[in-house]
């Protein structure tokens, strides 16, 4: 990457994996499930009548708990990305 240069990234997020892209190249795929991970139940954490708390930001990790999540999570990423 360069400094002074603009990117656009996309993060795709579907139930069994997540892709990460950079100007529309793809650089990384996650299947959850095959890598170890555990999908949880829909409204299984957190309030159920809220999405804020079903995100979770730890350091440079981010992780929301299901896809009705994705839209929140892109909200904060966002929000993170803009305080720097």
């Amino acid at each position: 990457m360069e400094n002074d240069r603009k990117y656009t990234a996309e993060v795709r997020v579907r139930r069994d994996k997540v892709q990460v892209f950079l100007d529309k190249k793809l650089l990384t795929t996650y299947r959850a499930e095959t890598n170890g991970a555990r999908m949880v139940a829909p409204n299984s954490v957190g309030g159920p009548s809220t999405l804020t708390d079903d995100v979770v930001i730890d350091g440079k990790i981010m992780t929301g708990q299901d896809d009705p999540t994705a839209g929140e999570m892109g909200r904060q990423l966002a929000m993170a990305l803009l305080a720097k």
